[in-house]
């Protein structure tokens, strides 16, 4: 079996890539969710308008990373399919200090990503707890205001049974 930190095992970095590459796909994917759910999120309360408008931003600039990260993860693995098959017909110490660094930057691409998708995933989690609370507020509001609506009608009734000379002390105080 061969050492999957080898610099000549081919076939095992380009495993990693294919992990890379889809990892960058489901952070690019999450990007997206996340987008429209800021999106929508904005005609929901005039206090939640400034905190989607502000993950709607860095949910943009998130898939702006992941896009660069994958543009740089397929031209890392165009270059490692050009490296194989000059690895075919060329003197293999050369290639062997190549093939280090293409896998050192490959990790480095794997870090990054693996960053971003739990930057993603806290955005979510915050987003979902921005949710809940501002929810809770307008149902919380929207009790309030039936309660003073009640309050009002009752006050109304009782004004309208007080006799006439205690309704004007009231009415002047």
């Amino acid at each position: 079996m061969t050492d999957p930190r080898n610099a000549l095992d081919v076939p095992a970095v380009m495993e990693r890539f294919s992990v890379a590459a889809q990892l960058l796909d489901d952070a690019a994917a999450r990007v997206r969710t996340l987008g429209v759910a800021a999106e929508s999120a904005t005609d929901n309360a005039s206090t939640l308008g400034e905190a989607a408008q502000s993950l709607t931003s860095a949910a943009g600039m998130m898939g702006e990373v992941v896009a660069g990260m994958k543009a740089a993860h397929d031209a890392l693995d165009e270059t490692m399919m050009l490296a194989r098959e000059f690895l075919k017909s060329t003197d293999v110490s050369a290639v062997r200090e190549t093939l280090r660094q293409v896998e050192e930057r490959v990790s480095g691409l794997e870090q990054a990503s693996t960053d971003v998708t739990e930057k993603v995933s806290q955005i979510a989690a915050d987003q979902e707890r921005w949710f809940g609370t501002i929810s809770a507020a307008v149902d919380r509001a929207t009790a309030l205001e039936r309660e003073l609506d009640a309050a009002q009608q009752q006050l109304a009734r009782v004004m309208e049974q007080l006799p006439s000379r205690v309704k004007k002390k009231i009415g002047s105080i």
